[in-house]
């Protein structure tokens, strides 16, 4: 078959536009069809002209349930999640209900979800000066304004997609700490509250929400009963250390754990260093016994990452007094020198 041969829709037998052809594994599809499909589905390309007959058969059994679905709970502001307390089932929409009649959103068990976790997306604009001349010059070391976007995300056991996300903020937030992002980090807590996941941890590259889980047990039932305010332990050690106060004239800061990795990013105290210094222009080293997902710690931020235990060395030998005390000399050395370089170039 060529290029412009004619092509018509698998499924509904109406003849297809010349760009309004949706590939499916053995066939196509109008994209009329495609829009009937669940807006969480992202896999057409791998999907047969059976399986979505059955999908459109799935959206046509929703339209029924979204008849019945009646919301007690309404959390979040652009995208809004819809609860039904009542029967355990729950809707993501940008519209009211009384107007999902075209949308036809899906009706989703609060049971099929499997995890959820907050993802805080950061991006970045640098500061600029002006030089002698009166053109733009970057400070030295750079500055940056830091903004961010906040995804609840979502995996899910449903038979026609796996996973989804929503978007918490219509514009980027400003600044880290501020009333907004925490007004955010609140949002995302009381979502995952409210559907009962107290166990979310942050997707793929993100940061937990307040620097760790949602709220179980004693803690919960403070936040919910008491009034209580939740706080990321590793925020509240900065904060008692005046930790802020004290780098203030620093041209480098070093912090390190005994492994790093990427779930250091991840509200932990070595994460939450690297965000300042980021946000005053100052570089940060991490010095570590074990190093693992070195480039994405990189990527993150971090000047430098290094292991005090040669990967050659077995774990045992490493841990022995004698031999950590010269493995961490060695390094210190080494990171002092090669740093004091980096700073007079």
């Amino acid at each position: 078959m060529g290029l412009f041969d004619k092509k018509f829709c698998d499924i509904c037998g109406e003849k297809i536009g010349m760009l309004g052809n949706r590939k499916l594994e053995d066939g196509n599809l109008c994209k009329d069809c495609a829009k009937k499909l669940s807006p969480f589905c992202d896999d057409r390309r791998r999907s047969t002209v059976e399986q979505i007959r059955a999908h459109l058969q799935y959206r046509e059994e929703n339209k029924n349930a979204l008849r019945a679905f009646a919301p007690t709970l309404t959390l979040g502001e652009d995208k809004k999640v819809y609860i039904d307390q009542m029967k355990g089932n729950f809707v993501v929409s940008r519209l009211k209900p009384g107007s999902w009649d075209e949308e036809n959103p899906d009706v989703m068990p609060i049971a099929s979800i499997t995890s959820c976790g907050l993802d805080i997306d950061e991006d970045r604009d640098e500061i600029y000066t002006t030089g002698k001349d009166g053109q733009r010059v970057s400070y030295t070391p750079p500055r940056y304004n830091f903004y961010y976007n906040f995804d609840l995300k979502f995996v899910v056991n449903h038979p026609y997609f796996d996973d989804f996300t929503v978007r918490l903020n219509d514009t980027r937030v400003e600044g880290m700490g501020t009333m907004e992002y925490n007004r955010y980090q609140k949002m995302a807590m009381d979502i995952m509250n409210a559907l009962g996941v107290s166990g979310g941890m942050p997707m793929g590259g993100g940061m937990p929400m307040g620097g760790g889980r949602a709220p179980g047990g004693m803690g919960g039932g403070m936040l919910a009963f008491l009034n209580a305010e939740l706080r990321s332990g590793a925020d509240l050690l900065l904060d008692l250390s005046q930790f802020e106060s004290k780098i203030a004239d620093a041209d480098l800061i070093i912090t390190g754990e005994g492994r790093i990795d990427r779930q250091s990013l991840m509200g932990k105290i070595p994460g939450k260093i690297l965000e300042i210094g980021k946000r005053k222009g100052i570089p940060v080293i991490a010095i570590a016994g074990c190093v693992e997902d070195e480039s994405l710690l990189l990527e993150a931020g971090f000047a430098g990452v290094y292991a005090t235990k040669p990967k050659e060395m077995l774990l045992e030998e490493a841990m022995k007094r004698d031999v950590a005390m010269h493995c961490v000399k060695e390094t210190v050395s080494h990171v002092i020198q090669s740093e004091a370089k980096n700073l007079n170039t």
